[in-house]
């Protein structure tokens, strides 16, 4: 099974309970599932050209991480970059978490806002006027946020920025706040 396939099964959905009832509560997490002899009722790839692409694009730069990096450092590039934290050892994560620092290996709406933006003063600065320059940078963050697996605080950011970005692109000035 790989990012963006489907799959069909049966599942049997009960209230989230027993001793990790409030760790899932803080999570929004009320309701759990499992299944029985499991088998695949259905099982394909994605329908979306798009997806099939940037799918393909985040395993070409996970091999790229791979093959340019050693294990240890490849993994911490790995989860900053694409949200790939399968490569992490367990001894790096609890470095992380011993320093307090384990929120900086998952992609937040923070690195969203911080790159589309930064990116979108750069090609300002190269020229391009601002239509142009708002709607390559929502283009481009929205395949980033399609890249890392559209977690909900980036679709959340990727929602603000949007709005501003088309407020560039319809020539109205943006209020941020």
């Amino acid at each position: 099974i790989e990012m963006y396939d489907y799959v069909t099964a049966n599942v049997t959905f009960y209230e989230t309970n027993g001793k990790y009832k409030l760790y899932n509560y803080a999570d929004g997490i009320y309701i759990s599932s499992k299944t029985q002899n499991f088998e695949f009722l259905e099982y394909g790839e994605s329908d979306s050209f798009v997806m099939q692409k940037v799918y393909e694009l985040r395993k070409s730069i996970k091999s790229f991480i791979e093959l340019s990096t050693q294990k240890r450092e490849g993994g911490v590039i790995g989860a900053l970059t694409i949200a790939d934290s399968s490569k992490l050892s367990s001894k790096t994560l609890n470095s992380f978490r011993v320093c307090g620092l384990s929120h900086m290996l998952v992609i937040s709406g923070f690195h969203l806002s911080l790159i589309s933006l930064g990116l979108f003063n750069v090609i300002r600065k190269c020229g391009l006027s601002q239509r142009p320059s708002a709607i390559i940078c929502l283009i481009l963050a929205f395949l980033y946020t399609a890249l890392v697996g559209f977690g909900l605080s980036v679709v959340r950011a990727f929602v603000a920025f949007a709005t501003v970005m088309l407020g560039y692109v319809f020539y109205r000035k943006p209020d941020i706040l």
